[in-house]
């Protein structure tokens, strides 16, 4: 089983929605000037929004995501590999918190 701290995961994905309602804002709105840079921290932000809620999935035994073509295997070697790469992240911050 995976040591995750998940109020710190969760904590981070409320995090990542509130960056992400002004940027939805702002590119539904008329644009008056490029917005390249707003496109691509959108991308950024919902990939990284993504792997949080299918890391949140995963350690509740469900998956966040079934792409059309993917077998089982496959959608559950993805949560996986998202759910492995986190735990590292978060497996840190539980480290220097002192029982």
């Amino acid at each position: 089983m995976y040591k995750i701290e998940r109020i710190a995961l969760v904590r981070d994905l409320h995090t990542i929605e509130a960056e992400i309602r002004p940027i939805k804002r702002a590119l539904g709105s008329p644009w008056t000037r490029p917005m390249a840079d707003e496109q691509r921290n959108l991308s950024y932000l919902r990939g990284q929004a993504t792997h949080l809620c299918a890391a949140l999935a995963f350690l509740r035994g469900r998956f966040h995501q079934r792409p059309a073509g993917w077998t089982e295997e496959q959608i559950l070697a993805w949560h996986r590999q998202v759910t492995e790469q986190l735990a590292a992240r978060y497996a840190e911050q539980m480290a220097g918190v002192s029982p």
